[in-house]
């Protein structure tokens, strides 16, 4: 669920034709803020309709988004050879 509603605000300027939320005019920045809000609010409404599930809610989604906003890091160190596993039979 995280993920889908980070993903929102990023794709939603394609409903406008523009790729980035920057290069849309201010009455769709408008239109998008709204929708977003409302999509929030709706979210909240699902829920159990505490105040403490939706700040919940929120604090999750910014964590989620700090780390979706890092870039991925290539482990570091030589890739080994294919490991082997025993397995013991019982």
């Amino acid at each position: 669920m995280l993920a889908m509603i980070h993903e929102v605000p990023q794709v939603l300027p394609r409903f406008f034709g523009k790729k980035q939320y920057t290069a849309l005019k201010a009455e769709e920045k408008d239109a998008m803020d709204a929708f977003f809000l409302e999509l929030m609010a709706a979210l909240g409404r699902a829920g159990d309709g505490t105040r403490k599930t939706g700040a919940s809610f929120g604090h999750d989604l910014d964590l989620y988004s700090e780390f979706a906003a890092q870039p991925v890091k290539p482990a570091k160190g030589r890739k080994r050879g294919r490991v082997r596993r025993k397995i013991r039979l019982l």
